[in-house]
């Protein structure tokens, strides 16, 4: 039963998607795999959101856990919630529209209780890199787009940080039209 280091290969990320606490790992959690035993565990380092820092170590078997790229690990971990996570993990096709994201892309954000258009601006890396073990986080910064189709005048004021959880809709630039109208709730062209 001795663990198969993965030593050498690819940085490989999960998240935890069922079964109960064991050894370190719960549902929601993300971990970095260290190696794999001969039963199917996975060893890995588990992340905690608010630091982006591995907490500890721990066991968790291979068919309770989804992998994960290193990019979708660091957007995952920056929504503190992990129920959020495992949500937003459940829509795969607006999770891999999130994750493609590019500057200048349209999304629709759950903002102020009611949705917001937004341009992306930046992806943001959040957090200390410390030691080569730590995972940065990754959140979008995004300027609004005001009721009157155009984007919001205040220069002056930092850009707003959003999570992957907050975009609950995504329009690629290439499919944006030129004259956008946002008219309840519905992104359309003029």
């Amino acid at each position: 039963m001795e663990p198969k280091s993965t030593a050498g290969l690819k940085e490989k990320f999960f998240i935890v998607i069922r079964g109960k606490s064991k050894k370190g790992f719960c549902r929601g959690c993300i971990g970095r795999l260290e190696a794999e035993t001969q039963r199917g565990e996975l060893m890995g380092l588990l992340y905690s959101g608010s630091t982006g820092s591995p907490k500890s170590g721990g066991i968790v078997g291979r068919e309770d856990t989804y992998p994960l790229t290193r990019h979708q690990a660091q957007l995952l971990l920056f929504i503190t919630s992990v129920s959020k996570r495992l949500e937003l993990l459940c829509n795969p096709q607006l999770f891999s529209a999130i994750c493609e994201l590019s500057q200048d892309d349209l999304v629709v954000l759950r903002y102020k209780k009611g949705h917001m258009p937004a341009l992306v601006k930046n992806l943001m890396q959040i957090g200390k890199k410390e030691s080569k073990e730590d995972l940065q986080m990754l959140g979008f910064e995004v300027e609004f787009v005001d009721n009157d189709h155009n984007l919001s005048s205040k220069k002056s004021a930092p850009l707003p940080l959003f999570s992957a959880a907050d975009i609950i809709q995504v329009v690629p630039s290439y499919s944006a039209p030129l004259g956008l109208q946002w008219k309840d709730g519905q992104c359309g062209g003029k």
